[in-house]
């Protein structure tokens, strides 16, 4: 039987951090942005960074990782790497059940169907 190491930090510092360090940029960095979702809706509502901003912030982050280790091993952190996009639930919460706009606009499948056109397109961006 194979047993498999991972090595996961247990914190990951958020990109943002005006301290952060260059270590943390070869190990791993968190572009979340609490109550955020894949409607453009929500970020605007909850005053939060929206998702399209966290996957420019994530595209100037491979840049930045390029700069200090190099295209290739650059490519090998990221190749190598867990990534992990957690979302909508606050689409829903601070959203569609708390203000009428999206209820106007949808009934509860159709926004749910939008949410899973939002997702599928975040997913499909490439750099």
């Amino acid at each position: 039987m194979k047993v498999w190491k991972i090595n996961v930090k247990e914190y990951v510092p958020p990109y943002l951090d005006p301290f952060i360090e260059d270590e943390d940029l070869i190990t791993g960095v968190s572009f979340a942005s609490g109550a955020t979702g894949l409607d453009p809706l929500t970020s605007t509502i909850n005053m939060v960074i929206p998702m399209v901003d966290q996957l420019e912030m994530f595209s100037n982050y491979i840049r930045k990782l390029e700069i200090l280790v190099g295209k290739a091993e650059a490519n090998n952190i990221l190749n190598n790497s867990l990534f992990l996009v957690a979302t909508g639930s606050d689409d829903f919460v601070d959203d569609y059940f708390t203000y009428p706009m999206r209820k106007i606009q949808y009934d509860l499948s159709s926004y749910t169907n939008f949410l899973v056109a939002e997702a599928s397109t975040f997913i499909q961006v490439k750099f």
